[in-house]
């Protein structure tokens, strides 16, 4: 019986910051933490997940950003990006067709980092903070 997995992605990043950004790193500031992208993989029993007609061959993928950093030129991306990542990690074409991927917006206060609940506002400046930092080290 194989397990399936289920992954979870996470973004702080502002509108204009793309997937592939890097990351601080070291002890930086709360501020600069909120802004790191993070990946969380989840090995589920292979018959936690199915389709109305117990089909379990899905992967499900979520993604959470702040409110608004996804227009729908970019969600349309995103999943398109992500269903492949997932297609040719599993070495299966077919897979494209059997991954979900839900696209999850963080309620203003709802994004809780390092025991603070984050507004919109915090997160967008937080990255727009590590985007300038990032620049200053290139």
């Amino acid at each position: 019986m194989h397990a399936r997995t289920h992954t979870r992605c996470s973004s702080a990043r502002p509108s204009g910051q793309s997937a592939g950004g890097r990351t601080g790193s070291g002890s930086r500031s709360r501020a600069r933490t909120i802004a790191a992208r993070s990946a969380f993989v989840h090995e589920l029993p292979a018959d936690s997940l199915s389709n109305v007609d117990g089909d379990s061959t899905y992967v499900r993928v979520q993604v959470l950003t702040n409110a608004g950093a996804l227009d729908r030129d970019k969600q349309l991306a995103v999943v398109d990006e992500l269903t492949r990542i997932v297609a040719t990690a599993a070495g299966d074409p077919g897979l494209t067709d059997r991954t979900w991927v839900l696209l999850t917006e963080a309620a203003p206060g709802g994004w809780g980092l390092g025991g603070h609940a984050n507004t919109n506002d915090e997160l967008v400046l937080a990255a727009h903070a590590q985007i300038a930092d990032l620049k200053s080290h290139q």
